[in-house]
């Protein structure tokens, strides 16, 4: 998946992004809200491993950029905003 709408990109996880991924799901604070109160305790080896694996038709780790920054938001906020995004994409 690679959506542009603006400043704002929906893409696939590419190995680049293991270490700011790791980094949010090991934070308990950003973690929190999916159930995992301490993280999710993994590593980046771990999700280089994972990304590796991912598939258009099994699962897909997805990242969001806004002007060329990553951001983390909850998946309620995630489904909301590409479902929005691709309406929008299709008005123009």
């Amino acid at each position: 998946m690679n959506i542009k709408y603006h400043q704002l990109c929906i893409r696939n996880a590419e190995k680049r992004d293991c270490e700011q991924l790791a980094a949010w799901w090991n934070d308990g604070t950003v973690m929190d809200h999916a159930g995992f109160p301490n993280g999710l305790v993994t590593s980046a080896a771990e999700i280089k491993k994972q990304i590796a694996d991912d598939r258009d038709e099994t699962r897909r780790r997805l990242i969001i950029e806004y002007n060329n920054v990553r951001i983390v938001m909850p998946i309620v906020e995630v489904i909301v905003l590409v479902l929005s995004v691709v309406f929008l994409k299709r008005q123009d």
